[in-house]
């Protein structure tokens, strides 16, 4: 059947007013309410730990430390510089045609650095960000420390362990919209706080086959709300990694408590080394199914994480990727 022109013309306006309407309301609701808490709450993690159904807090070993558990920083004699780029549900953007549109376009950035010092431990340094277009942006800056904790307590001189600590500057900026204005002119559209990550790691393995690891992060609560109070919530992840040959088995068991709920999620992942420079991983958590692929030539270390979420799987991927430079 030929369509009617001019009722085509009606339906794209009442598409793009829809949408519109939507976004409007969107904004209103993370102003108010902050649902999302962005990169606040790890969204995806780090690249390899992301592939791995986010169960890395006894999986990272370098630059993701920052992100994961700060422990798993002193187990690196490497210094290291780092990038990543998280895009969200690609084809969230896909109806720009529409007059009128606005683009729901959600990114994760990060950018960090290891530098280890002999005898007394190792440092991290690093920027995260988590942007909504049009919306809002968050910013992590850390600085992080790991060290080995039988310089104070001799009695694990024999054991492997590692501890670390996460300094967390947090910063949330909105952007300033007309619909939303007066909110912005009475609350303003900037808030920031400090907490910190505390981790521990510990090998049971003298071959490094396996080992247990926890971190609890957020301990000190931020106020992030603009309209009202709204804490970040604090987690307590534990997990536990086990070799076999070329296989590694991760598992992670995460606690949150926000103002009004405790969660608990299960978060587990296998990677395979399929060559001496080239790993596959994959992993599940109740959202998500993840793959990733890695691959080390000389001192580069590329990795590339890709995400389905269950629950939203009609408006697209999630794909990350991250890029380390290493050097003694």
């Amino acid at each position: 059947m030929k369509k009617n022109k001019s009722s085509s013309y009606v339906a794209i306006w009442l598409s793009g007013y829809v949408i519109k309407l939507l976004v409007l309301l969107i904004t209103i609701h993370l102003i108010t309410n902050h649902c999302l808490y962005g990169a606040f709450l790890e969204h995806g993690g780090a690249t390899k730990t992301g592939s791995l159904g986010r169960a890395g807090v006894a999986y990272v070993e370098d630059l993701e430390s920052i992100l994961v558990n700060p422990a798993g920083l002193i187990f690196s004699s490497d210094k290291q510089i780092g990038f990543e780029y998280q895009k969200y549900f690609y084809g969230l953007e896909s109806a720009g045609d529409i007059p009128g549109y606005y683009p729901v376009n959600l990114n994760t950035g990060f950018v960090g650095a290891v530098l280890p010092l002999k005898k007394t431990g190792v440092f991290g340094f690093a920027w995260s960000n988590f942007s909504s277009a049009r919306q809002y942006n968050e910013n992590i800056f850390s600085l992080t420390y790991s060290g080995d904790p039988s310089v104070v307590f001799h009695f694990l001189e024999d054991e492997e362990w590692g501890s670390g600590i996460n300094i967390k500057f947090l910063t949330v900026e909105y952007i300033k919209n007309s619909d939303v204005l007066e909110l912005f002119e009475k609350y303003g559209n900037r808030v920031s706080g400090i907490t910190f990550d505390f981790g521990l790691k510990y090998y049971f393995s003298e071959e490094h086959n396996g080992a247990i690891a926890f971190v609890i992060k957020n301990i000190y609560p931020v106020d992030i709300g603009l309209v009202k109070q709204e804490t970040i919530p604090r987690e307590l992840n534990f997990g536990l990694l086990y070799r076999l040959k070329s296989l590694k088995f991760v598992f992670e068991l995460k606690t949150r408590t926000t103002q009004t709920t405790n969660e608990i999620i299960p978060c587990s992942g296998i990677e395979s080394f399929l060559t001496n420079f080239l790993s596959i991983r994959t992993g599940l958590n109740p959202s998500e199914f993840t793959l990733g692929l890695g691959t080390s030539l000389g001192s580069i270390e590329c990795n590339y994480c890709f995400v389905l979420p269950y629950r939203l799987v009609d408006i697209g991927t999630t794909h990350r990727i991250g890029l380390i430079f290493k050097w003694k």
